[in-house]
């Protein structure tokens, strides 16, 4: 115990499975947001890189379609480390000789970072990851590679579970209420509602995919998680009410999605 207060080098935080951001598999330092700002500049200088790296005579590509992918999962894991800042709490295990809390909600701000993270580098497309000209030896639609960064999002952020903690840990002073997340993911995975700006291929693939998952959850969900889910969803719903796309494509995709949500919520 007495080591413990010579410095955080001793700071032990569980095995990852506690909601603590502080205590996730493959995850260093104490900041998941600036830590996953470094790796992915180090996946930028990779992505260049990978013929001359994976180039083995007469491989047919399989080199490099391997390594592409396990690029992209490691997009998707800086992704997953970031997600678990929001909604979280952090744990500092104490024996009994030790002062303070154990259990600590986290605050606002840094959900709030996280969220900007979310903003940059997932919710707006990725483009350098598909950008490179050996793409088109991989897949005829370089979109379909992203898909995993759009599955993610769509499965963690739109979560029951997500609402459920939000609304657990609103009790606290600085806390990042549901009401507010629900208010921020809309409005950034929805943007072009807003701005009548044309929808692309990859956010509509993203925002369709938060509507089928918050669909899928809302019948099964209880308790917070089902009234937050129904609170994202009815403003989802307004927000593609009151939008005014000027180009057929995004039209036809708000249609959908105002289709999809109302024979769920609608349903007698």
């Amino acid at each position: 115990v007495s080591q413990l207060k010579k410095g955080r080098r001793y700071w032990f935080g569980g095995e990852g499975n506690d909601n603590n951001p502080l205590a996730q598999t493959e995850d260093l330092g104490d900041n998941a947001m600036k830590a996953s700002e470094y790796g992915l500049n180090n996946l930028k200088r990779i992505v260049k890189a990978l013929p001359e790296w994976t180039t083995e005579e007469g491989d047919l590509g399989r080199n490099l379609s391997s390594v592409f992918k396990s690029l992209i999962g490691q997009f998707v894991r800086y992704e997953g480390h970031v997600i678990r800042n929001i909604g979280g709490q952090y744990i500092d295990y104490k024996s009994v000789e030790q002062p303070g809390a154990v259990y600590t909600p986290m605050g606002k701000a840094r959900q709030k970072e996280a969220m900007a993270y979310l903003d940059r580098h997932v919710f707006t497309e990725p483009q350098w990851l598909v950008a490179e000209s050996y793409v088109n030896r991989l897949t005829a639609s370089p979109i379909d590679l992203l898909q995993p960064i759009v599955n993610m999002a769509a499965k963690r952020l739109t979560a029951s579970s997500m609402f459920d903690n939000l609304s657990r840990y609103a009790y606290a002073a600085d806390s990042y209420t549901p009401e507010a997340y629900v208010a921020d993911l809309s409005r950034l995975v929805f943007k072009e509602t807003a701005t009548g700006a044309k929808v692309s291929p990859y956010r509509r693939s993203l925002q369709t995919a938060m509507v089928q998952n918050a669909l899928a959850g809302y019948p099964k969900a209880t308790g917070d998680g089902r009234i937050y889910l129904l609170s994202f969803l009815r403003t989802v719903r307004t927000r593609l009410l009151s939008a005014r796309p000027a180009d057929s494509s995004t039209r036809a995709h708000y249609d959908n999605l105002k289709q999809m949500i109302s024979e769920v919520l609608d349903k007698r």
